[in-house]
């Protein structure tokens, strides 16, 4: 009579256990992907503040210019930021890789290290006990460049390229996108 009574039971758990156990079976991420990029697309574009400025050099820049940007004028564009309130400026370029003279370096390294919420952005995540791995090359050595790696999703997900994900730190070290 007792097994009779625990029989409705026993087949509730089954069904929930073969359920799942379906359930694990598939990849869920990918529909949760394509949902999330939908749901993304159909609402309305918000406004732009218009407090973020992309400053790139590309060739589109270079071209008029006419050269690539030297310290004189990465020191003229750092004074025109700052002047502006900027609150912060983030250079994905290596300080190392500016074209100048030795005062000229000098004076760009004084600048940056002078002006307020200037960040030096690394795809480069050091060991822990490697914090000088990224150190900059002289006159930029008092300048710590901060990492901020790029991550990227695989194809088991939307598959468009699209990074989700954002690291916050590694091995007790900071990364730059919450510090900003």
């Amino acid at each position: 009579m007792k097994l009779k009574s625990a029989y409705p039971i026993f087949l509730r758990v089954g069904f929930a256990l073969v359920i799942a156990f379906l359930i694990t079976q598939f990849h869920f991420d990918y529909i949760e992907a394509i949902l999330y990029d939908a749901r993304v697309r159909l609402r309305p574009t918000p406004q732009t503040s218009g407090h973020v400025a992309l400053v790139a050099v590309d060739p589109h820049s270079v071209g008029r210019l006419g050269h690539v940007p030297n310290a004189v004028e990465h020191i003229k564009l750092l004074k025109t930021l700052k002047a502006d309130g900027a609150r912060a400026i983030v250079y994905l370029l290596s300080p190392n890789e500016i074209v100048g003279s030795s005062d000229e370096l000098t004076a760009l390294a004084k600048t940056m290290k002078a002006t307020p919420g200037f960040y030096v952005a690394t795809q480069e995540v050091a060991l822990k006990g490697e914090e000088n791995a990224n150190k900059l090359l002289p006159p930029f050595e008092d300048i710590k460049p901060i990492p901020a790696p790029k991550t990227a999703d695989r194809a088991i997900f939307a598959g468009d390229g699209v990074t989700r994900r954002i690291m916050i730190s590694y091995q007790d070290q900071p990364m730059l996108h919450p510090t900003i």
